[in-house]
């Protein structure tokens, strides 16, 4: 809830900003849920919560990381090529369209993640297959964005 009130001010002309030291500490506390939950007390597979909660992430390092390595550049070093960013340059560096895109990919992940604690084992093997799906395919056409 806190976060959502935060977007309301920091669309353009924004009035707020998030620097290092909040978006870090986000990260922390939704690592800290991630470890912390006991995922697997109604559903054995319940333990595939904790990838969906942090899938946009790991997407994004397992992305940047294997272009990084195919171009022949080290994946440890900083670099203005990630999703997101590739994303905003192919809708026209529209950031209220990325921002949404990407809010609507991760909250399919958390759909996954509560379908991981309370449903059935093919339901949850479907939307696991829908999001890796889509995840190479938008991969595949981000990967051809060209970036400085």
């Amino acid at each position: 809830g806190g976060l959502l009130g935060f977007l309301r001010f920091n669309k353009p002309p924004a009035l707020i900003y998030m620097g290092d030291a909040g978006s870090m500490f986000i990260g922390l506390v939704i690592g800290v849920l991630v470890m912390m939950g006991d995922y697997s007390q109604t559903q054995e597979l319940g333990f595939l919560a904790a990838p969906f909660l942090v899938f946009f992430p790991i997407w994004d390092i397992v992305f940047v990381s294997i272009l990084r390595l195919r171009q022949g550049k080290s994946p440890l070093r900083g670099s203005p090529d990630h999703l997101a960013l590739r994303l905003r340059k192919h809708l026209g560096q529209r950031t209220g369209a990325t921002v949404l895109r990407l809010g609507l990919l991760q909250a399919l992940a958390v759909a996954g993640a509560v379908l991981a604690v309370f449903t059935s084992l093919n339901l949850l093997l479907g939307v696991l297959a829908f999001l890796l799906v889509l995840a190479l395919v938008l991969s595949w056409r981000l990967s051809r964005i060209p970036m400085p």
